[in-house]
């Protein structure tokens, strides 16, 4: 019967520690949803390399400066994957994200870049949506090659958030599961016969 007394305190306790890491966060502005985009980029009329460097820009628009981390501005600027053809539509995919300060506001203007140079389109009307996914194709009459940086090739990987997120669903899981033995190690000591 003691046993049983500590481990629901332990249960209790961790389940307590699980709802704290999921109901406290901490204080501060969230930016907008990003707007997605993706569809052709062409230099000169052909279609852009593998590693071609496609960036978004505009007032309050941030881009990912620091690639490495899983900071809340990623997928702008990415490196192309595919010839010709930026982002996707596939959140699986290479997603091209558009995302800023507390300050972006739906409807402002955004620009584009390949390799450095301002692509012919202005994405201005409609402007920025947040939660949009787009399919806007770019062109620019020339554009230096850029080499990407490896960082921005796509690759994926877990965000900090997911990582915490599935540390604390294991938690939670294992305190099931300890909660379902111990019940049914009592529902069986209770079942047994005194002598």
């Amino acid at each position: 019967m003691i046993i049983s007394k500590v481990a629901h305190r332990i249960i209790l306790s961790l389940f307590m520690v699980c709802l704290l890491f999921f109901f406290v966060s901490p204080v501060s502005a969230q930016p907008m949803l990003p707007h997605a985009f993706y569809g052709s980029v062409t230099i000169g009329g052909q279609p852009a390399p593998l590693g071609t460097l496609v960036e978004a820009r505009g007032d309050n628009i941030i881009p990912d400066t620091d690639p490495d981390d899983d900071g809340p501005f990623e997928g702008n600027p990415i490196c192309t994957t595919v010839v010709g053809k930026y982002g996707s539509d596939d959140p699986s995919q290479n997603m091209f994200y558009v995302q800023g300060t507390e300050e972006l506001h739906n409807g402002e203007t955004i620009e584009f870049y390949i390799n450095g140079v301002k692509a012919d389109q202005i994405f201005e009307n409609p402007g920025f949506q947040s939660g949009g996914l787009t399919e806007l194709n770019l062109t620019v009459a020339s554009a230096p090659p850029v080499t990407c940086p490896p960082t921005l090739d796509g690759g994926g990987g877990l965000s900090g958030g997911a990582v915490a997120g599935i540390a604390v669903g294991a938690l939670l899981l294992g305190a099931l599961v300890v909660w379902l033995i111990m019940r049914r190690q009592k529902g069986s000591d209770n079942a047994s016969p005194s002598p």
